[in-house]
């Protein structure tokens, strides 16, 4: 499981999310600006947010109140840009299993997080605020 309640103060606005995830793998996506490039840079360790939490499962990545920093190296986090070309000839399920065991499991689990606003969206599991 990934646990994630971080607070990101970005150009435009405040990126506010708690959600926590419970399958294997999580596509997140939404129109532009809203802020998931950076929850999901957030989750890699790529960016630090000003306050919150990230874990998974046991492994504690990021905490403000214990002053905790895993680097990304170290976070065991796969991270698929937004790039229309990274595997054209793959269907999505198959860009997101890339490189993992799972990518030819039938039975994959996939967590969808889908983000239409900044303030007040709701679904597959998470919140955005």
């Amino acid at each position: 499981m990934i646990h994630v309640t971080v607070r990101l103060p970005l150009d435009s606005f405040e990126l506010d999310v708690s959600l926590d995830l419970n399958e294997p793998m999580t596509a997140l996506f939404g129109p532009s600006g809203v802020g998931k490039t950076s929850l999901l840079e957030t989750i890699a360790g790529l960016r630090q947010p000003a306050e919150g939490e990230i874990r998974i499962d046991e492994e504690l990545l990021f905490s403000s109140r214990q002053r905790v920093w895993l680097p990304p190296e170290l976070r065991r986090v796969g991270y698929v840009p937004q790039d229309a070309l990274l595997f054209p000839h793959m269907s999505v399920r198959r860009n997101l299993g890339y490189g993992s065991r799972l990518v030819n499991r039938k039975d994959l689990q996939l967590s969808v997080v889908y983000s239409s606003r900044r303030i007040n969206c709701a679904m597959g599991g998470g919140a955005f605020s």
